[in-house]
């Protein structure tokens, strides 16, 4: 996804685990944050509301591998 997104000209920033993301959006002016739902320790859910309290209106997507989540 990374090498796609950065061949459509987009600057691509990745993080091993939820805290770092965090920690790149408290100092990184992001757009979009994509996300699996499901990893260990913060969910991509409680992952996003993190985010969304430090920047409200940055847009978000989330995956997950599982055919059977709601």
């Amino acid at each position: 996804m990374k090498k796609y997104f950065e061949h459509e000209g987009y600057e691509v920033m990745t993080a091993s685990c939820a805290e770092e993301a965090i920690d790149i959006n408290k100092s990184q002016e992001l757009d979009l944050i994509v996300t699996d739902l499901c990893m260990p320790g913060m969910d991509g859910i409680k992952l996003l509301a993190e985010i969304k309290k430090i920047t409200p209106d940055v847009g978000s997507i989330i995956l997950t591998g599982y055919g059977d989540m709601i």
